[in-house]
């Protein structure tokens, strides 16, 4: 299921075609904006939760997601990462704006979202990435890949020190 921004809770059992056709309305007669699902911050246009919230928190509204619309997986956009595609609820969701803009960073950011054979990979300045199942090691594992590929500084290193700072710390022998 591929999204703009994403679905909250509040249209969570609103079909693709509900949706379709409420946004339809909205656009075609601007004073149904106010109010509307196209403004609000829960719909599919606007909603931040799936790239933002805690993971635990929303782990029920995205297996609902997933088993209203019949989808393996949701990819949002609206919400820009620091650079490459990040996996969140366990690869079930995925955020693919890596703010290609000038706009974000001197640098051109240059990374996409690859679908081969129904599995997801990042193409993140050329090179295929598989992207990981976990939020811990596998994701540490991922970023720094990518990382590698960037120019240096890495825009990723902050996300690297964030997960490696939530991840336990080896025991010494």
């Amino acid at each position: 299921m591929f999204l703009h921004g994403g679905i909250g809770p509040k249209y969570v059992d609103w079909s693709v075609r509900q949706i379709n056709e409420r946004v339809r309305e909205e656009l075609e007669d601007f004073t149904k904006l106010q109010g509307g699902i196209v403004m609000d911050g829960e719909g599919p246009l606007w909603y931040r939760g799936l790239a933002q919230q805690d993971e635990m928190a929303l782990e029920l509204h995205v297996k609902s997601v997933l088993k209203n619309h019949q989808a393996e997986r949701i990819v949002i956009g609206h919400t820009p990462t620091e650079g490459a595609i990040l996996p969140r609820f366990g690869g079930k969701v995925l955020l693919i704006d890596v703010g290609l803009s000038r706009v974000f960073d001197s640098q051109p950011r240059m990374a996409c979202l690859l679908i081969e054979n129904g599995k997801p990979y990042a193409l993140h300045r050329g090179e295929k990435l598989e992207l990981p199942p976990d939020s811990g090691s596998g994701l540490l594992s991922y970023l720094k890949q990518a990382a590698a590929l960037d120019p240096s500084p890495s825009p990723l290193e902050k996300r690297i020190a964030e997960v490696e700072a939530r991840l336990p710390v080896p025991a010494q022998k």
